[in-house]
């Protein structure tokens, strides 16, 4: 009887051993909540694309304010009509632009050196955690040259995170999409997007990931290095700028700053 009596009392203990540890665990796990903005409150978003080069984004339901500091270059869009103003603080110009035209004509300067991932087909897949928050995940799926979707099962070109679906403004998302070189498909701010190395796979798919019209010198990827909810700041102004007819025309690279202070001296 005793020996029953101890079995009892060890699997107790056990028991309440393994329930404490199931708990730790879940206090542990990271709680995700969906994403939203208070209204005094802006999303600041710090991106690495190809090459290391920085772009910054603040984003709230009102404005957006895209600084790319590698390019002298900052792009502001205000609702309601989100027209697009490219500002160069260097040439005290600036170019304006609806934002149906600015999407319609894609990005100023191509940084992933691909044309066809914007308009890539997307295939959602539920949510992700991302920081405390909530995204939607996509994966993009292979293609062939006729451009029909290849079912998942036999692979797919990458994947793709998105913040603030359904809560930010999609005319703000789909400008930072256009620049970035991501799919602009969807409503949420793109905060990651991964492409395979394609020499890992067979010759079948890398035929059908050169049909799609990527490169095949993947991987290829941007992510969000930072990432922070703020209080609302002023945007940037370009009054008494001289006014462009197009925003590409007030473009400044880095390269572009040592040839006009060449020419300065």
């Amino acid at each position: 009887m005793k020996s029953v009596g101890t079995i009892r009392v060890l699997a107790i203990v056990v028991f309440g051993y393994l329930l404490a540890c199931i708990n730790c665990a879940a206090s542990a796990a990271p709680a995700t909540k969906p994403f939203f903005l208070k209204p005094d409150e802006e999303l600041d978003l710090g991106y690495e694309v190809e090459s290391h080069r920085r772009v910054n984004v603040r984003v709230c339901s009102d404005y957006l304010v895209v600084d790319m500091p590698d390019h002298h270059m900052v792009i502001v869009a205000q609702a309601p009509g989100w027209n697009v103003r490219a500002i160069s603080p260097v040439r005290k110009l600036v170019g304006v632009s609806t934002q149906p035209e600015w999407v319609r004509r894609g990005s100023p300067f191509n940084f992933l050196k691909v044309t066809s991932i914007p308009e890539w087909p997307l295939v959602k897949q539920g949510t992700k955690p991302y920081l405390d928050w909530q995204a939607t995940y996509f994966v993009l799926p292979y293609k062939t040259q006729d451009g029909a979707i290849v079912p998942l099962k036999r692979g797919q070109v990458g994947d793709f995170l998105v913040l603030g679906e359904g809560v930010l403004p999609k005319q703000a998302c789909q400008i930072v999409s256009t620049l970035i070189q991501t799919p602009k498909a969807v409503s949420g701010l793109p905060v990651q997007l991964n492409l395979w190395d394609t020499e890992k796979t067979s010759t079948k798919m890398n035929s059908l990931f050169l049909f799609s019209g990527v490169k095949q010198s993947g991987p290829k990827a941007v992510i969000v290095k930072s990432a922070a909810v703020n209080k609302r700041r002023s945007l940037p102004s370009s009054e008494g700028y001289k006014v462009c007819k197009d925003p590409r025309d007030v473009w400044v690279s880095n390269a572009d700053t040592e040839g006009f202070e060449g020419l300065m001296h």
